[in-house]
């Protein structure tokens, strides 16, 4: 096996799933799952704690909202870079 079919699968594992980021969105987005998924950390602790919080619920479902939008833009954006590091080795 050369090099570049190892970088291949180097890259096809790192790269995200726009349908695993939907599911978590659906089953766990509350809870901020699919943005911990695509790696907006910052924006899933905030979702998470602000739903753990009764009063400040209602921010969390805007900031949930808001990461809905972001979905398929920020796995775009992950993968692209993937692809370019990979692409730079090869």
């Amino acid at each position: 096996m050369n090099s570049e079919n190892i970088n291949m699968m180097l890259m096809k594992e790192e790269m995200k799933s726009k349908m695993t980021a939907w599911l978590l969105a659906y089953f766990l987005g509350f809870f901020g799952a699919h943005c911990f998924y695509i790696g907006r950390n910052k924006l899933a602790w905030a979702i998470l704690l602000t739903f753990c919080s009764f009063i400040l619920s209602p921010i969390a479902i805007i900031l949930f909202l808001y990461s809905l939008f972001q979905v398929n833009t920020e796995i775009s954006n992950y993968n692209r870079r993937v692809l370019i590091k990979y692409k730079n080795k090869g």
